[in-house]
């Protein structure tokens, strides 16, 4: 796991002395990607005439500890990579590139990489199982190609600059070591932010940065003319429900066959994601998505330690279920049992981690858990992604209760509902029931896609557009795709709906920030190329049925994993936000109303709407600890980095 960046920039921009100046340059994002890359850098400038092409690597050494530094060559110098993540099945394609004729003079994957691209090109991408956003600059053909896997595990951002030269790396806050930067804060992205807690793709935070959505590329290419161009940004993957015939529908013989195949396509992820020369480890938070991945692992190595932290809380523990998980698989499992004052006290250590405004609070704990794992060791296997794939989330299960609703809850009788919750007296607890069913009813809506957007979302569109000075449009980005295409709830499209969205945009996002800032390199076994392409066919009755969620994954587990973790309700990672907001943070939301440029007369955001919230919130009228905390992080990010207004 590592940093990556790299220009494109012409040398009369640059002034005097460019190649000094853009070497100065890629140090100063180097410098700010250490933390992604401790255990070396490098940087690989070449000179094109009138442009500079400049490569930067910061590494966390993980596979071929002596061979592996970047930027790195093919054997004919035709391909320089700079490369971020893991190729799982990167031994499998130097035997194929071998038999056509190629050469290895290491054994990392980064090569790999390299000679791929010197013989296929872009063709390679679809070649590739694993994690990844690389830049790979072709000397040959003198063009830069930027691709992102096709899950979305690992970020990559981009920058045109004015001179129609280009700039990209792994986050935003090392694009704005660029002069060319605008640090300026997009009103439109900022709005997109507070619906979801996260950005989707291709905005970012800032105006003129990009992100490159999860399985897509694109070319900067110069022609021999000295043209320079951007290509399209296109998808070399898509993930889209399966045609018809194409799809495996349920029964109780089909049930049996799926089950097997289903453990045999997890036990070959987790083998290829052990493929490590360093210690590995499993987190295990006690759930039943962690507990496969460190049953399949410890099968494969016995002596594979598991990680996991638990509170002095017993509405916060799920210790208990790792323990009793790690003793049934015989694995050692090192836990950290912590305090609510302990997490309060990592807050500010786990926003300093985030390259870009991130508001989901669960990335306190998972920092936490990250700096116990690298203590031991420097890879860890988690279970990102069971709950897109296998339908994990009680959003779905809202969606069956949303049929009978429907049936009555409309007009009068329904706003009559409505406002008769608000007589419900509002509680501190994580997701509580009063907060489930406030937000069913409040944020309902008689089309299923309109209404699965709302619930997933921290501030409901309207109540965002009433929180900016300037004109919204009807929806957020996040939604325009997804809008009016159907009547009916189907389960498999809200299932794509936040697989494409909220598992790169939320939960890849944050394990990512928050392990890299403790230079540990995370993998998700569940984002495996065959397995999740094997899930996608499968009916949604598979993954739920009964009313029960992961259907098929219970039943391909039972009697390997114990019944109290197969069998419990989702908890999640859970912090006591709500208490903190009329507690220890008050102090830090009043300054931001008083000092903020946020709601200056030229800032983007309506003051008295956020005071409101905030008053409502205090007076336990309503929870608004969500946008509340969306605004502490997002002027955390802003104070850090030095954006503007």
């Amino acid at each position: 796991m590592c940093g990556i960046a790299g220009i494109i920039q012409s040398k009369r921009t640059l002034g005097n002395n460019p190649k000094e100046k853009l070497k100065e340059i890629l140090l100063s994002m180097n410098d700010e990607m250490k933390r992604r890359g401790p255990d070396g850098s490098g940087i690989q400038i070449f000179d094109e005439g009138e442009w500079l092409v400049g490569l930067s690597h910061t590494r966390l050494s993980i596979i071929d500890l002596e061979g592996g530094a970047q930027p790195l060559s093919s054997s004919d110098n035709k391909s320089w990579v700079t490369f971020n993540g893991e190729i799982y099945n990167f031994r499998e394609i130097r035997k194929k590139l071998e038999r056509e004729g190629r050469t290895f003079r290491t054994h990392s994957d980064s090569l790999v990489l390299a000679e791929g691209h010197a013989v296929y090109q872009e063709k390679i991408l679809k070649e590739l199982n694993g994690m990844f956003a690389l830049g790979i600059w072709d000397t040959k053909n003198k063009n830069l190609l930027l691709a992102r896997d096709r899950f979305g595990v690992k970020p990559l951002y981009y920058m045109p600059l004015s001179d129609s030269g280009i700039v990209f790396a792994s986050g935003v806050s090392t694009l704005m070591k660029h002069p060319g930067c605008s640090k300026k804060i997009d009103s439109w992205s900022l709005a997109n932010y507070f619906f979801s807690d996260y950005i989707h793709p291709p905005l970012s935070i800032l105006q003129g940065v990009f992100q490159l959505p999860p399985g897509h590329y694109f070319h900067w290419d110069m022609n021999g003319l000295g043209e320079r161009k951007m290509t399209a940004v296109s998808s070399f993957y898509l993930w889209q429900l399966p045609d018809e015939k194409d799809k495996i529908f349920f029964s109780k013989e089909k049930e049996i066959e799926v089950a097997t195949a289903l453990r045999n396509k997890i036990a070959s992820s987790v083998e290829r994601q052990l493929i490590s020369d360093v210690p590995t480890g499993v987190f295990l938070s006690g759930g039943l998505d962690s507990s496969i991945i460190a049953y399949e692992a410890s099968k494969l190595n016995p002596q594979i330690e598991t990680f996991s932290i638990g509170f002095d809380r017993a509405d916060y523990d799920e210790s208990s279920y790792a323990s009793l998980l790690s003793k049934q698989i015989g694995v050692k499992n090192i836990n950290r049992t912590i305090s609510i004052d302990d997490l309060f006290k990592n807050l500010h250590d786990a926003l300093d981690t985030l390259d870009s405004p991130l508001a989901d609070p669960s990335l306190i704990p998972t920092t936490i858990l990250s700096n116990l794992t690298r203590q031991h060791v420097k890879v860890a296997l988690g279970g990102d992604g069971g709950d897109e794939l296998f339908a994990g989330y009680p959003t779905y299960l809202a969606h069956t209760y949303a049929k009978f609703y429907a049936l009555f809850g409309k007009g009068s009788l329904h706003k009559m509902i409505s406002n008769t919750l608000d007589l419900i007296p509002v509680f501190d607890s994580y997701q509580s029931l009063e907060w489930k069913i406030k937000r069913f009813v409040q944020r309902f809506d008689q089309r299923p896609d309109v209404r699965h957007g709302r619930w997933m979302s921290a501030l409901d569109w309207p109540d965002v557009k009433k929180a900016f000075k300037h004109q919204l449009g009807d929806s957020p980005i996040i939604l325009r795709e997804w809008f009016g295409k159907n009547s009916d709830f189907i389960l498999d499209e809200p299932l794509l709906f936040d697989f494409k969205t909220y598992l790169p945009g939320s939960v890849l996002s944050k394990v990512d920030r928050a392990s890299m800032g403790e230079s540990l390199e995370t993998r998700p076994p569940f984002l495996d190329n065959d397995l999740a392409e094997y899930v996608f066919k499968l009916d949604g009755e598979f993954k739920f049925k009964n009313k029960t969620s992961k259907y098929i994954l219970k039943s391909a587990y039972r009697g390997l994993i114990p019944d109290e973790i197969l069998f419990r309700s989702k908890k999640g990672f859970g912090i006591p936000l709500s208490s903190w907001i009329k507690g220890p943070l008050n102090k830090r939301l009043e300054g931001i109303f008083a000092h903020s440029p946020l709601f200056d007369h030229d800032g983007p955001l309506e003051k008295n709407f956020f005071l409101d919230l905030w008053h409502k919130h205090n007076n336990n009228k309503i929870d608004a600890s969500r946008p509340l905390w969306s605004l502490i992080v997002l002027d955390h990010w802003r104070l850090r980095v030095g954006a503007r207004i």
